[in-house]
């Protein structure tokens, strides 16, 4: 443990690693996003349902 490059290499992969996880969480979250607000676009389009009269 004490190679400096060894440590630092090992730092520069839980580093990257965890930096790869936060753009594909955040990458989800704006894919969610865009479909949560097309999916309220056309709920609101669409036309209303008949009252059922009860």
């Amino acid at each position: 443990m004490s190679d400096v490059g060894f440590v630092l290499a090992g730092y520069g992969v839980i580093l990257g690693g965890l930096a790869m996880y936060v753009l594909t969480l955040l990458r989800r979250l704006r894919t969610a996003r865009e479909r949560s607000l097309r999916i309220r676009k056309e709920a609101d389009a669409a036309p209303p349902l008949p009252d059922s009269g009860r």
